[in-house]
């Protein structure tokens, strides 16, 4: 049966015994808590972008197995291509475009991973460097989620699940269906009696900033960075936009890590903590995604070393440099950990068995530099990404790393014995 390569096999996996196929499955696995909770909140945008990840990873491995003459079959079944589809699509916006992913995910197959030897052998992870291929060439195109009414504003009387709101991210992902979608909204609003406006032809396209200190998301338009409007009242706020992503630290860029939790905010009001109103998606998401890494930890799929080491360098930090008489060090610190990509990060992305560090003790500094580098980019860099960033240059220093600290064996040619 098809496995990982020796390499990561043996320090990373913790059970030789298990196959490539049932690692991936239970990585899958994992990752549905999370899935299920941004779709809750945020709608169909991350479901599509996955699914389309999907179709184009696996069509793109088989026609690199078949150019390389390997197995088409085994190849397709290691489950792996959909791990790396699915850390593309969580890291990518919401919304983007088909084209962005297609092209991002033939860079991440054929070239980051094929290229190198196949499974097993790829120096750097697929998943985050097809997104940063795609964030250095197409940076406007790869800095805004673009969700539907429902899921941007709570004066609304639609679901981010229901119909009119699939036709609004099917828009988004196939733009030549933008038209089409939207006379499909305008129709199913008027039968509805929905207060909403529709989406019009010449509509602004949308992006969300999370607001920590609203309970409900505003809404920006893309040709104006200084304006938020209101989508239930129309007025126009002067406000700085702030554009990001998925994988970027949205609530820590809006608020200079100074925002308060949702999650305490919905308990002091006495409300759900699933009420769309509340603004929790992105922190029940990360619970999810920690969840979910657990879950990994418990079956052994991987180790503890490098989401401990990344976790506490974060902790650690952010305590340093943000809790030295602030009042505000324990928002920092929780907006760090729950409001950013962090646990993704930590227990999904960095832990690849292919490309990260192998020994115990390469691991914990490999886990120890994504940290330093997680939170420098997100506090002093005006760069909009640290998670990719960090995973690609660790991946870069993992086989230093890995001969730092190989095992030293005994000197047993300078012992000498009496005669």
């Amino acid at each position: 049966m098809t496995t990982l390569s020796a390499r990561s096999e043996t320090p990373q996996n913790q059970s030789a015994n298990k196959r490539t196929p049932q690692i991936m499955l239970w990585v899958l696995l994992a990752a549905i808590p999370a899935i299920a909770v941004h779709c809750w909140f945020f709608g169909y945008g991350l479901l599509l972008s996955l699914l389309f990840c999907t179709i184009i990873g696996l069509t793109s491995e088989a026609l690199c197995l078949r150019l390389r003459h390997k197995p088409i079959r085994t190849g397709l079944t290691d489950n792996s291509t959909l791990v790396t589809a699915l850390l593309f699509a969580v890291t990518v916006p919401p919304g983007t475009p088909w084209w962005l992913l297609m092209l991002g995910m033939i860079f991440a197959i054929a070239l980051v991973k094929h290229a190198y030897g196949g499974l097993g052998h790829n120096v750097f992870n697929p998943a985050m460097a097809g997104y940063l291929f795609l964030l250095l060439a197409f940076p406007l195109a790869m800095s805004r989620w673009q969700l539907p009414d429902s899921a941007i504003t709570a004066a609304t009387n639609s679901s981010p699940l229901d119909w009119l709101s699939l036709n609004q991210s099917l828009g988004f992902v196939f733009p030549p269906l933008r038209d089409f979608m939207a006379s499909i909204t305008s129709v199913l609003r008027a039968t509805l009696d929905l207060t909403t406006p529709s989406l019009s032809e010449n509509s602004q396209e949308l992006v969300t900033t999370v607001s920590s200190g609203n309970s409900s998301a505003e809404l920006a338009t893309v040709h104006s960075a200084n304006n938020l409007i209101s989508g239930s009242a129309g007025k126009v706020t002067e406000h700085k936009q702030i554009i990001d992503g998925l994988a970027m630290a949205t609530p820590l860029a809006e608020t200079k890590m100074g925002g308060t939790s949702a999650l305490l905010k919905a308990y002091d009001q006495q409300l759900p903590p699933t009420t769309h109103s509340v603004g929790t998606g992105l922190e029940l998401a990360n619970l999810a995604w920690l969840a979910g890494g657990l879950l990994l930890l418990g079956l052994r799929i991987i180790s503890w070393h490098i989401p401990l080491a990344i976790i506490g360098t974060v902790v650690i930090l952010s305590v340093l440099f943000d809790g030295g008489g602030s009042a505000d060090w324990f928002n920092s610190l929780y907006w760090h950990l729950f409001g950013s990509a962090t646990m993704v990060g930590a227990f999904f992305i960095a832990t690849d068995p292919v490309s990260a560090a192998t020994s115990n003790t390469a691991r914990l500094l490999y886990g120890l530099l994504i940290g330093c580098c997680i939170y420098g980019i997100r506090v002093w860099s005006s760069y909009p990404d640290s998670v990719a960033i960090a995973v690609l240059f660790a991946n870069f220093c993992a086989p230093l790393l890995d001969y730092w600290c190989r095992p030293r064996k005994p000197a047993h040619n300078n012992i000498r014995f009496p005669k």
